[in-house]
């Protein structure tokens, strides 16, 4: 009896521990099976704990480094984003609540860069965007939920730049037009607007 008594009471002991790590544990928890395997700290951005501070995020006021993340109510990730020294820094992703990818986009140092990618919930692409410092640069699309696409736009340096293209679901043009130096040439789609032909022959 003695022995079975101890043998409980370790149990016991040893579930109430379990119990207590857990709680402790949980603004770290690993939120997605899908990111289980990647290493580091899991922290659920609604926490107290996290602050916005001159652009840095901060944790216990440290600069963060870890995961952000957001849950559905059924527990599945909405979103998950890597921080290194308190910005963000790597590939970020969001999702549906059915588990659909929604978006993806990398960041260095807190800037966007490269590929930033957009699904709609059916799965179908939405958009595709390029970055460099924070800034739209090269080609921009977008596509409707049907797969269509609606909007293919140039850039520079977070400005228009070259051709910019923009249909209706049945393929018809609302805009086509150049931009140069800051002017557009052609079809831009906005009414009640004077030609910019005409500036240019003032010019």
């Amino acid at each position: 009896m003695a022995h079975q008594a101890q043998l409980v009471t370790r149990t016991l002991i040893s579930l109430g521990w379990t119990l207590l790590w857990l709680a402790a544990c949980e603004p770290y928890r690993q939120p997605h099976k899908a990111v289980a395997e990647i290493p580091g700290i899991f922290v659920n951005q609604g926490m107290e704990i996290l602050q916005t501070k001159e652009g840095k995020l901060y944790y216990n006021n440290q600069p963060f480094s870890g995961w952000r993340y957001e849950l559905y109510a059924n527990r599945d990730t909405a979103l998950l984003v890597p921080f290194f020294q308190g910005k963000e820094q790597g590939l970020a992703r969001q999702w549906y609540s059915n588990g659909q990818l929604r978006e993806e986009r990398y960041y260095e140092q807190g800037e966007k860069t490269g590929e930033h990618r957009g699904w709609w919930e059916n799965g179908k692409q939405r958009f595709l965007y390029h970055f460099q410092h924070d800034a739209f640069e090269g080609t921009q699309q977008e596509w409707n939920e049907a797969g269509l696409l609606y909007r293919s736009t140039n850039y520079k340096a977070g400005k228009e730049n070259g051709l910019q293209q923009m249909w209706r679901n049945d393929g018809s043009v609302v805009a086509n037009y150049v931009v140069r130096n800051g002017r557009n040439y052609g079809l831009t789609g906005v009414k009640n607007c004077k030609s910019v032909w005409e500036d240019e022959e003032k010019n």
